[in-house]
C-alpha cells in the first residue's frame, strides 16, 4: 500500500523551497537558480502523487517508487532545513553592530565552505528528483493537476465541540452516580467499570458523572487518571499525590507515597477515575486497590473505570458494569445537525435523506457522527454528501476497522498540506493528556510548518490560530477549554485542548517510525529513537534520573550522525547535559 504522507511531505518541502529561495540572501549566495530549479521538479513530483493518491490494489513498483522518494523528500528537507539555519545565522550576526565590520571584511572560511557544500547538496537532490520522473514516468504515472483549495483556511467555521450538547445520555449518567452514591457498604471500595467500543463516547460519559454536582458533594476528594499505558502501582500513586494540593511528594517509594497520600486525603472519600485502561493483569489492579485501601479504608470511596475490554471490566474489576450502548438514530441525528449547520441554517430537503443515510452508518457512535460533522460542515454540494455515503469504508463488517478508516478520510479531506502536516506533528503530544493551543503552535512555528501570510497580512500565530480552529471544527481536537492567566498585570486567554485516542493514533499511524513520545513509563522504547525525526520526552514524575541520564546519552549519540528535526521537552531543565550541535 502506497504511503499516503509522501504527498503531504513532498507538498510541503515544494513550499519550503519557494520560501527560502525568496530570501534575499538566497540570490547573494548563488542559490536562487538552483532552488528555482528544485522548485520545478518538485512541483512534477507532486504532480505525479497526486495520480497515485486513489490507486487501486497493490502496484508494487509503485509502492517502491513512492517509498524511495518519501527518503529522498526527507534528505531535501533536511537540506532546506540546513540552509535556512544559515540563513537565520548569518540575520543574527549582522544585527549584532559590534561585530558588522569584522563579518563584512572578514568572510568566515568556514561558511564559503558550508555554502558551497549546500550547493552540491542542492544539485544532487534535484538530479535524484529527475531520475524518480523518469522511472515515474516508466510506471506510467501522470501528472495531475492539484486539487481546487484554497491555501488560506479562512473558510472553515469554528465550532467548539465542548460548547456543543451532549444528547442521549442522561440515563447513563443517572444511573452511575446512582451506583457510586450508593456504594455498598460491605465493600469498603466499590469498583464501577463503563464498557463499550472505541468511540461511544465512555470518557465523555465518565467526565459528566465526574463534573455532576451530586458527585462534588458525595466525594471530599476526586482524582483522573488516565492509563491507556501500562504504568507500575507506585506511578499511580505518585500521580494521585501530584494532583492533589498539599506539599509534593520528595521520595517515590511506596511507604513515602502512601504517608503522603494519607496526610493528603485524611479520611475523606474519595472516587478515583481510571480512564482508558487496556491493562488486563488482575494482580497490578489489585496491587493498587490494596494501596489504596492502605491510604484510606473508610467505606463509601469508589473506583470509575472505563475500558473497551469486557474481560477487563467483569473479571478485573467487577462483575457488575454497566455497558454503555449507541446513541439512538434520532440523537445521532440531533448531533450531526449541529455540527453540519451554524446558527438557523436550515438543511436542504435533497440532502436531508443523504443525511440520514449517512448517520445511520455512524453505528450509534457519536465519534464519528462528529467526525462526519465536521467533515460536512457547511457544504451544500450534494455530490459530496452522497460521495462519502458510499465510500467504502462503510463496508467493513468490524466497527474499530471503520473508525480508523473514516478518521483517515477525514485526514485526507484536511484543507491542504500545511494542515495536514501540523496534524501529523501531534503525535508527539502525550496521549490521553490535556495540552496547550498557543504551545503547540508555537512548535509548528518552529518547525516551519506554520508562517506569515503576507498576502492576507497575517502573522504566523494567527495562521497557527486558524489551522488550530479547522482541526477543532474537523474534530480532531476536542474538548476546548477558555482559562485566563494574570501575568505581568495583564490578562492572557489561555487555550487547552484534547485529542482523542483512537485520533491521537491516527497521527500516530501517518507518521509510523518518524515520531516518538518517551515516558517515565516507557523506557523500553528508548532503543528505537535512531529512527525518529519528531521526539517528545515525558517525564512526569521528575524524578527519574535513571531514566534522564538513558535519554541524554541516547541523544549525544544520535545527534552527532543524524538530523533531528523537533526535540521537545516538558521537563527541559532536569535535563543536566549539553548537546553540541555544529
Amino acid at each position: 500500500m502506497v504511503d499516503t504522507l509522501v504527498n503531504v511531505a513532498a507538498e510541503g518541502v515544494h513550499k519550503k523551497v519557494g520560501y527560502v529561495a525568496a530570501n534575499e540572501l538566497a540570490l547573494a549566495w548563488g542559490f536562487k537558480k538552483k532552488l528555482d530549479t528544485l522548485e520545478q521538479t518538485l512541483k512534477i513530483i507532486c504532480a505525479k502523487l497526486r495520480d497515485i493518491e486513489n490507486e487501486k490494489g497493490e502496484n508494487h513498483g509503485v509502492i517502491v517508487w513512492s517509498t524511495l522518494l518519501k527518503h529522498l523528500v526527507g534528505e531535501a528537507d533536511d537540506m532546506l532545513d540546513d540552509l535556512h539555519y544559515e540563513i537565520l545565522r548569518h540575520e543574527v550576526m549582522t544585527r549584532d553592530q559590534t561585530r558588522m565590520i569584522a563579518f563584512k571584511s572578514l568572510p568566515s572560511l568556514k561558511t564559503f565552505s558550508t555554502r558551497r557544500e549546500i550547493g552540491h547538496r542542492i544539485e544532487n537532490i534535484t538530479n535524484k528528483f529527475c531520475e524518480m520522473i523518469e522511472q515515474g514516468n516508466k510506471l506510467g504515472l501522470q501528472n495531475r493537476h492539484p486539487r481546487l483549495v484554497l491555501d488560506g483556511v479562512h473558510q472553515e467555521t469554528y465550532l467548539y465541540l465542548d460548547k456543543l450538547k451532549i444528547v442521549g445520555r442522561q440515563n447513563d449518567e443517572l444511573h452511575i452516580i446512582q451506583l457510586l452514591t450508593q456504594a455498598r457498604k460491605e465493600e469498603k471500595i466499590t469498583i464501577v467499570p463503563i464498557v463499550g467500543m472505541d468511540g461511544i463516547g465512555k470518557t465523555t460519559l465518565a467526565k459528566m458523572v465526574y463534573h455532576n454536582p451530586k458527585i462534588w458533594r458525595h466525594f471530599d476528594v476526586r482524582v483522573w487518571l488516565c492509563v491507556s499505558v501500562k504504568v507500575d502501582v507506585n506511578t499511580l500513586l505518585a500521580k494521585i499525590c501530584e494532583s492533589l494540593p498539599g506539599d509534593k511528594c520528595k521520595s517515590l517509594t511506596r511507604v513515602n507515597l502512601i504517608t503522603n497520600l494519607r496526610k493528603k486525603m485524611g479520611s475523606n472519600r474519595y472516587l478515583v477515575v481510571l480512564d482508558d485502561v487496556h491493562d488486563e493483569d488482575r494482580a497490578h489492579w489489585d496491587d493498587f486497590r490494596t494501596c489504596m485501601l492502605d491510604v484510606n479504608s473508610l467505606n463509601g470511596s469508589c473506583f470509575l473505570v472505563t475500558t473497551q475490554n469486557l474481560e477487563i471490566g467483569t473479571k478485573v474489576f467487577s462483575e457488575d458494569f454497566h455497558a454503555l450502548q449507541g446513541l439512538s438514530d434520532d440523537d445521532c441525528w440531533s448531533i450531526f445537525k449541529e455540527r453540519v449547520f451554524i446558527a438557523e441554517q436550515s438543511l436542504l430537503p435533497e440532502l436531508e435523506e443523504i443525511g440520514h443515510d449517512i448517520v445511520n452508518k455512524c453505528r450509534g457512535l457519536p465519534l464519528l457522527v462528529n467526525i462526519i460533522g465536521g467533515m460536512l460542515r457547511n457544504f451544500n454540494d450534494k455530490e459530496k454528501w452522497l460521495t462519502l455515503k458510499d465510500n467504502k469504508a462503510w463496508d467493513l463488517e468490524e466497527e474499530g476497522h471503520i473508525v480508523q478508516n473514516i478518521l483517515k478520510m477525514s485526514f485526507d479531506d484536511l484543507p491542504n498540506c500545511v494542515v495536514k502536516q501540523c496534524f501529523t506533528y501531534c503525535s508527539v503530544l502525550e496521549k490521553d493528556r490535556v495540552a496547550n493551543k498557543n504551545e503547540l503552535i508555537h512548535l509548528w512555528m518552529a518547525l516551519g510548518l506554520v508562517r506569515a501570510n503576507e498576502n492576507e497580512k497575517k502573522e504566523a500565530e494567527d495562521v497557527g490560530n486558524d489551522i488550530f480552529h479547522v482541526l477543532v471544527s474537523r474534530s480532531l481536537f476536542q474538548d476546548v477549554t477558555d482559562q485566563y492567566s494574570y501575568f505581568t498585570y495583564r490578562i492572557h486567554e489561555l487555550t487547552y485542548f484534547r485529542m482523542h485516542d483512537l485520533v491521537h493514533d491516527l497521527s500516530v499511524s501517518l507518521l509510523k517510525h518518524e515520531s516518538a513520545c518517551l515516558m517515565h513509563s516507557t523506557r523500553d522504547d528508548i532503543v528505537y529513537i535512531p529512527q525518529v525525526k519528531y521526539l517528545a520526552v515525558y517525564n512526569e514524575l521528575k524524578k527519574q534520573r535513571e531514566f534522564t541520564n538513558k535519554v541524554s546519552m541516547v541523544l549525544k549519540d544520535y545527534m552527532a550522525t543524524r538530523t533531528l528535526h523537533a526535540l521537545f521537552f516538558e521537563e527541559a531543565r532536569r535535563f543536566n547535559w549539553r548537546i553540541g550541535v555544529s
